[in-house]
């Protein structure tokens, strides 16, 4: 996965509205890669103040670097919003475990349907924590549309904006979704 250029958050005049943070799709007609998503992407946790604290909580989070090598990103996010399941460890809860969990309670939901605050899964090419065991990696959907959107994740060793789907940024891609669902009472 190549990474360029800066890491611009939706306040950083990158085509984001100052007012709502939402950023357009990527405009019919401009070019765009070969699309890694699958039928199911996304997954999500609890909607409503479960899914606000959860996007507030990986937002603190942007350009931080290298501190969830050792440790599981989605874990601490988890666990900082009481969606952490009892008798887990913030610290060893890995992507791929949440994503199982989704799959067997049928949360997944097509990628087309993610909204913000739903967890969407990646797979994991490098430095995404403790995930890179199962290789899978995790972020945070901030913006959402049709044919894809923004999200929060721990890639290459830092916390940062990550584009998926057609999706007019220049934030890297996460490459190819897993899933997506909305985040799960513990």
């Amino acid at each position: 996965m190549a990474l360029f250029g800066d890491l611009p958050g939706p306040d950083s005049g990158n085509g984001a509205t100052a007012a709502s943070g939402i950023r357009s799709p990527r405009r019919p007609g401009a070019a765009a890669g070969p699309s890694t998503l699958p039928a199911l992407a996304a997954t999500s946790v609890a909607g409503g103040a479960a899914a606000d604290s959860l996007r507030s909580s990986a937002g603190r989070l942007v350009g931080i670097r290298g501190s969830f090598d050792e440790r599981s990103f989605l874990g601490h996010l988890l666990r900082v919003t009481d969606l952490l399941p009892a008798g887990a460890q913030s610290q060893d809860w890995k992507a791929g475990t949440s994503l199982r969990r989704a799959r067997e309670t049928g949360t997944l939901v097509e990628v087309d349907r993610a909204v913000p605050g739903h967890l969407l899964f990646f797979r994991c090419e490098g430095r995404c924590g403790p995930m890179e065991t199962d290789g899978i990696g995790a972020c945070v959907v901030m913006e959402a549309g049709p044919g894809g959107g923004r999200c929060i994740g721990y890639l290459q060793g830092e916390v940062r904006w990550l584009r998926f789907g057609k999706w007019d940024s220049q934030d890297p891609e996460v490459g190819t979704v897993e899933g997506v669902s909305p985040p799960l009472e513990p």
